[in-house]
C-alpha cells in the first residue's frame, strides 16, 4: 500500500490490507482528527512529556510503582514538536519499563520515544496506546531522542505550550458520582475508565469457551484428553484454559 503521510515513508508492513507501520510520523492539527476505517495504524512516536499520571513534568512527577502495577498502565500527555498534545497510554510491560527508566534518571527526563503504538479515539480525542511489542526510550537513549532533545533545547517556548482541552488530570469517582455528572445539563463530554471485578462467568455462553493454552483455539473432549480443533495444530493431550 503506497502511502506517505507528511512525506514520511512506510517502514514495514506485515499485512498490506490491515496494518501499516509508520516511522517518525508528525501529527499536525488536522491529523488530530485522524480516522482509519480500513486498517490499524501503528507508528513510532517521539515527543516531549507534559504530564505523567496527572503530574506536571516540570514538577518532577513521583511515580508509585505499586499503584502503577495495580493499574497496569501509565497515562502520559505528550506533544510532538509543535503538534497537538496527545494522550499516550502505556500498558503492562511498557508501563513497567517506563516507570523503571523514568526513575533511573538523576534529573527528570523530558523526551520520550515509544515504538509501535496504536492510534485510538477515546472520548472523542485522538489517543495512542502501547502494544506488547512497544519499547520505551528517553532523552539520550537513542539517536532520535537525542535529536529531539537538541531540538527542544532550541525551542523552549514549545515545551511551555499546553492545550487545556486535552490536558486533564485523572479524578477518582464512584459510579454514582459519574451518573450524577452525566445527568447535569451543563456536563461536557468526558471519558471514563472504569475498573470492574468479575463475580461470575456464565459457562456455555457463545463468547466463553475452553481453548488450548498455546494457540488459543477451541478444544474438544476426546476419549481421554482434550484435543485442539485447529487443523494446523491438531494436538492431543493439551492444556485447556478459559477464553
Amino acid at each position: 500500500m503506497a502511502m506517505k503521510p507528511h512525506g514520511k515513508s512506510i517502514v514495514s508492513s506485515d499485512n498490506d490490507e490491515k496494518v501499516i507501520f509508520f516511522k517518525d510520523l508528525s501529527l499536525g492539527p488536522h491529523e488530530a482528527q485522524l480516522r482509519c476505517n480500513y486498517c490499524d495504524v501503528y507508528l513510532d512516536v517521539v515527543g516531549h512529556m507534559k504530564l505523567v499520571n496527572g503530574q506536571s513534568i516540570v514538577e518532577a512527577p513521583v511515580l508509585d510503582e505499586v499503584e502503577i502495577a495495580k493499574a497496569r498502565s501509565v497515562l502520559i500527555h505528550v506533544q510532538s514538536h509543535d503538534g497537538p498534545v496527545m494522550k499516550l497510554y502505556l500498558w503492562d510491560q511498557a508501563a513497567r519499563d517506563f516507570c523503571k527508566k523514568f526513575k533511573s534518571y538523576e534529573g527528570t527526563p523530558t523526551v520520550l520515544l515509544v515504538t509501535t503504538v496504536k492510534t485510538k479515539t477515546l472520548g472523542g480525542t485522538l489517543a495512542l496506546t502501547s502494544m506488547s511489542s512497544s519499547r520505551v526510550f528517553m532523552d539520550y537513549d537513542v539517536q532520535p531522542t537525542i535529536d529531539y532533545f537538541s531540538w527542544l533545547g532550541s525551542n523552549p517556548d514549545i515545551a511551555e505550550q499546553v492545550n487545556a482541552e486535552v490536558v486533564t488530570k485523572r479524578e477518582t469517582m464512584t459510579i454514582g458520582e459519574i451518573f450524577s455528572y452525566i445527568e447535569q445539563e451543563s456536563a461536557k463530554d468526558a471519558f471514563f475508565e472504569c475498573t470492574a471485578t468479575i463475580d461470575d462467568v456464565v459457562h456455555g455462553s457463545s463468547w466463553y469457551y475452553i481453548a488450548r493454552s498455546g494457540c488459543h483455539s477451541k478444544v474438544s473432549k476426546g476419549p481421554t484428553s482434550l484435543i485442539c480443533t485447529n487443523k494446523k495444530c491438531g494436538k492431543v493431550n493439551v492444556s485447556g484454559v478459559p477464553q
